[in-house]
């Protein structure tokens, strides 16, 4: 079976595979709501005791998160420098995460229904079929377990293009669960003029910067719009879309 990988996305991402753990850096935005997204998954499924995989872990940003809420993690990337990062930041926080350099076909292939919470956060617009790959989510999730998927409709933090016209939108996320006939818990989506324009400037503010007036030195890349009100969202100007399903 051809592999489900893109290899120019895979050499992109191991190349700032050092800055994963850098708050400031490359991903400084997840380092910003990967807590908010953690307790968000928590919430709806208390992970104390679950079995959880994170599918395209990157350096273990979420993997470690889920596992200081109580979830026994599974993680797994096909970029071996991403894994080799990951694990030697879970061994100096000493958190026991089994991480696997390993393509999420072949991690099906022994571990049909066994996970009680799977994420797949920022990883699906990387490969070339999202589809396949977000079966096989679907096919290691338990019945009754949770499954968790974020993509962006326009992300510029690694010079990727503007996904929307690609067909990445809450409606595909819609798609998708109706393919894999799950449970449409919620599906969620937010953006804004202002918000997506400092996004494609890949500088990444916190909802209280958007509001009206000068908030930052930042602001001073579009100065017109200190004066529009960004933290309000806008359904014409999407960044990120997100869903959350449950398996029957």
């Amino acid at each position: 079976m051809k592999q489900n990988i893109d290899q120019n996305e895979v050499n992109k991402f191991a190349a700032i595979a050092e800055s994963w753990w850098d708050p400031l850096g490359d991903f400084k935005p997840l380092h910003v709501i990967n807590p908010v997204r953690a307790n968000y998954i928590n919430n709806k499924a208390p992970l104390n005791g679950l079995k959880a995989l994170d599918v395209g872990c990157g350096g273990g940003l979420l993997a470690e998160a889920l596992d200081s809420r109580g979830a026994q993690v599974t993680a797994i990337d096909v970029s071996e420098a991403n894994i080799e990062i990951a694990k030697l930041h879970a061994k100096k926080e000493r958190k026991e995460i089994n991480y696997q350099y390993i393509t999420v076909e072949e991690l099906a292939i022994n571990n049909i229904e066994y996970f009680d919470v799977v994420t797949c956060l920022e990883v699906v617009e990387h490969v070339p079929d999202p589809i396949r790959a977000f079966n096989n989510l679907v096919l290691m999730a338990k019945p009754g377990a949770y499954i968790w998927v974020s993509i962006p409709v326009i992300n510029r933090i690694h010079d990727e293009p503007n996904f929307y016209s690609s067909g990445y939108h809450p409606r595909y996320l819609k798609f998708l669960s109706d393919n894999a006939k799950l449970d449409v818990i919620h599906i969620g989506a937010w953006g804004s003029l202002k918000y997506k324009l400092f996004a494609v400037s890949r500088n990444w503010p916190p909802l209280r910067k958007l509001q009206k007036g000068f908030r930052s030195n930042s602001d001073l890349l579009f100065p017109r719009f200190m004066f529009v009100n960004g933290a309000i969202h806008h359904e014409k100007h999407l960044v990120d879309t997100w869903a959350l399903y449950r398996k029957p």
